[in-house]
């Protein structure tokens, strides 16, 4: 299981190992902060992506995998994160992923996204609940 430091008052540092799912993990790790709505952001690397891009009602999926011996490189991780009214946390991320051979995908992280041999990723919490949370009520009312 990843781990969880914080930083100052709202901010913490999240650094998840090899093997971890990137969305499982930080379902997990988010509710330790004790806050309800945050930013998401990370670098790091992934033996496996799996990416969607969103077309309206559903998700196209692109699977990435690196050249043997090599892994993908984690360009950019961004998001946010959300508590829904029964308790659940969900990350919304989006991702950039770099192959050796210079090929970069891009788009939602979908569960399936693998680390290795390590993702570091910092979270900006905002204390507060109010109307922010039912603007996020899409991710948990499908």
């Amino acid at each position: 299981m990843g781990v969880i430091l914080q930083l100052s008052d709202n901010v913490f540092f999240i650094k998840l190992g090899k093997g971890e799912d990137i969305l499982e993990s930080l379902k997990k790790l988010l509710p330790k902060t004790g806050f309800e709505i945050g930013f998401i952001m990370g670098i790091g690397g992934l033996e496996k992506a799996r990416i969607g891009v969103f077309r309206g009602d559903s998700y196209d999926e692109i699977i990435v995998e690196p050249l043997e011996g090599h892994v993908l490189e984690v360009a950019s991780l961004q998001g946010n994160f959300a508590k829904s009214p029964s308790g659940e946390y969900y990350p919304h991320l989006h991702i950039v992923v770099a192959k050796y051979e210079r090929e970069v995908y891009g788009g939602h992280v979908l569960k399936g996204c693998i680390v290795n041999p390590f993702l570091e990723i910092f979270v900006h919490a905002f204390p507060g609940k109010a109307n922010v949370i039912a603007e996020f009520k899409h991710r948990w009312c499908t």
